[in-house]
């Protein structure tokens, strides 16, 4: 490339704070408790993501592992063991998340 070329970024993988705050703020997060279908036991189901699948993979470690808890990740969605609505809809207040 010569002096004068200008160089247009067109992909890029690394993220900035700002564009991770950014991704956070552009959804909406719903949260739900279901029994049915699950045998009588109640799960925590959260969902309405716009991020990647493996920042919700990560979402769901994190939740997990503060409210002492098993659960997984099934189409996008976070389901968390128990009735762990009202906590975890604290948690992602308090990282910034909007919960609704």
């Amino acid at each position: 490339m010569g002096k004068n070329s200008s160089r247009v970024l067109v992909y890029s993988t690394s993220a900035s704070a700002t564009d991770q705050q950014n991704s956070k703020q552009q959804h909406r997060l719903w949260l739900r408790t279901e029994r049915k279908g699950r045998g009588g036991k109640t799960v925590t189901i959260i969902g309405g993501f716009t991020i990647p699948a493996d920042a919700i993979h990560e979402l769901a470690r994190r939740l997990k592992s503060a409210c002492g808890i098993g659960g997984s990740v099934v189409d996008n969605e976070i389901v968390l063991q128990g009735q762990v609505r009202e906590k975890a809809a604290a948690l992602l207040r308090q990282w910034n998340y909007p919960v609704h």
